[in-house]
């Protein structure tokens, strides 16, 4: 929902600027449910990539569900061919973050109002880094060595970006 920022950093105080239509749609929704809401225990949260960002081609190129299909690759064709040139960057939260961070709002939300949350592991990787990452893994799983083919598309995300979760780790929540 935040749309392109000027500085690349989001944090959940970041007046929302969307402009792709799922991310209009979202903040639609957030706007409905803040309106009808009839008590305090509400949350809206916005998470970063649990398994990477779809392909939105009228936003400029991206990249498919670059996780899972970076994943499939490697343990099928034996490497990993990117489409951009690997430097477009993405905050990519580990599952096991998300849960914790959902465990800790559901604690929470009894006591408090919250939105939004950014719930994030609040460090970009270039989608190169993370076909390295990949690479690494099915060498120690599979014993497979997997070659790495960048691209030469420009991603629309070349410049680092930071999610900020500070209402989330004021509850004592940190990613790993």
């Amino acid at each position: 929902v935040y749309g392109k920022t000027a500085d690349d950093i989001y944090a959940e105080n970041t007046q929302p600027n969307p402009i792709h239509p799922y991310g209009k749609l979202h903040l639609l929704c957030e706007q409905e449910i803040l309106e009808s809401q009839k008590d305090h225990s509400l949350v809206i949260i916005r998470p970063t990539n649990c398994v990477g960002a779809p392909e939105h081609e009228d936003l400029g190129v991206q990249l498919k569900l670059l996780f899972l299909d970076s994943c499939k690759q490697a343990v099928e064709k034996g490497s990993i061919e990117l489409r951009s040139n690997g430097r477009g960057h993405r905050d990519f939260c580990a599952m096991n973050d998300m849960m914790s961070a959902l465990a800790h709002i559901m604690r929470e939300i009894k006591r408090r109002r919250m939105a939004p949350l950014n719930v994030s592991s609040g460090q970009s990787t270039t989608t190169e880094e993370l076909a390295q990452l990949i690479a690494r893994a099915a060498l120690s799983t599979l014993g497979k060595t997997i070659s790495i083919q960048l691209g030469t598309l420009t991603d629309t995300f070349e410049n680092p970006i930071q999610v900020r979760h500070h209402q989330l780790e004021n509850f004592g929540w940190k990613p790993s």
